[in-house]
This record gives C-alpha cells, structure tokens and sequence, in this order.
C-alpha cells in the first residue's frame, strides 16, 4: 500500500502530523508512559495501488487486500451495509496495538465507560478516546501487515461500532494467518475481546 498524496493534500498532512505531536493527548501520553506503547498511523480516504487511485473504503481493502482476508463469506455478510463505503476520517492516530486491559471481559456498554475512564485518566476528557471503526481497524491491521514485524490485534480482539442490526458489533482481529471478523451480541464478554482504541 503507497500513500500517495497530491501536493495539497500533503500539505494539509504534514501540518496534521505537526498538530497532532505537539497536542495536549501525546504531552499526556507521555507523563504518564503511555505514549511508547502507541503506534501513530496515517489515515487516508484514498490510496494509490498499482498505478491507480483507490477509495480508502472497507469494500475496496476486501477487494485489493482479500489475500490478507480469513473467509471472504465472514465479509459478505456486511454486502450493503453503509459502513462499508465509509473511509477513515483523513489525518494521524494513536493507536493502541492491542486491547487496552480495562476494556476485556466487558460487555459492549461497560467498554464505553471504561474508555471514557481512561480518556479521563489521561487528563484529556471530553475529547474521546473511542473506538476505531470497522474500515479503520480494517485500515490499520492491514498497514500493520505490510510492516515487517508489526502486528496489531494479535492477542486480543478489537470490538468495533455497532454491526450491521445495530444491536451487535463486530469483531475484529489478526488471527496469525489472516484478518478475521465476526458479529457478536452487545451482551458479549470474552477474556479476548475489548478495545483498541483511537486517540
């Protein structure tokens, strides 16, 4: 995956890059240690791949990633499903490379609270420490991949917004061989799931 950008674009992102270290969140990060356990991934709404510009969306990752994808018919089921047109939002994130301790073994609900703990915590409430969507866990694992020795979501798995009744989220995670996702209940908690969150 190339990050290509035109010149305005790369302009706009080189000065996001600039705000983002020297923000309030990574002084914070830093007081407490927190900050050298994060990754700092660029997100993108288009990408080029093999000389052509591609929408950043999850159905076009499927599509041009499918090699890194566990069984397609996991992703088929989300056919149609408005989240998966959406693009990250454009700029820099802190990502935690798996779930945060405070969030496993936690209903859906209970992991709110928990991140709105944590974004307290780090002294950088009300501005969220929230859940990464599902194309920006998608996003993120996949640029992980093509990193030699990086992996993301290899211990724990991600629960991102609602899925696609709206009363279940999906779970996503990087199973060792490929990318897996599944659709759980909001009642569900698992010593595996939580979550990894986006600063």
């Amino acid at each position: 995956m190339q990050l290509s950008l035109p010149a305005q674009e790369q302009v706009q992102f080189d000065f996001k890059l600039q705000k983002k270290t020297s923000s309030r969140l990574v002084d914070s990060l830093r007081e407490q240690a927190e900050a050298q356990s994060l990754l700092l991934i660029p997100r993108v709404t288009q990408f080029q791949h093999q000389d052509t510009l591609c929408p950043c969306t999850a159905k076009a990752l499927i599509s041009l990633f499918r090699n890194l994808l566990g069984n397609l018919q996991d992703w088929a089921q989300y056919r149609g499903c408005p989240f998966m047109d959406e693009a990250p939002e454009p700029g820099w994130a802190l990502v935690a490379p798996e779930s945060l301790p405070q969030t496993v073994c936690r209903n859906y609900l209970d992991q709110q609270q928990a991140l709105r703990q944590h974004a307290e915590a780090l002294g950088v409430f009300p501005r969220p420490v929230r859940r990464r969507s599902l194309v920006e866990a998608l996003y993120d694992l996949i640029a992980a991949h093509l990193v030699p020795g990086l992996r993301l979501n290899h211990q724990t798995l991600d629960a991102t917004p609602p899925g696609p009744t709206g009363n279940d989220f999906v779970r996503i995670y990087f199973s060792g061989e490929d990318i897996r996702v599944r659709n759980l209940p909001h009642a569900t908690s698992h010593p595996a799931l939580g979550v990894c969150p986006s600063l």
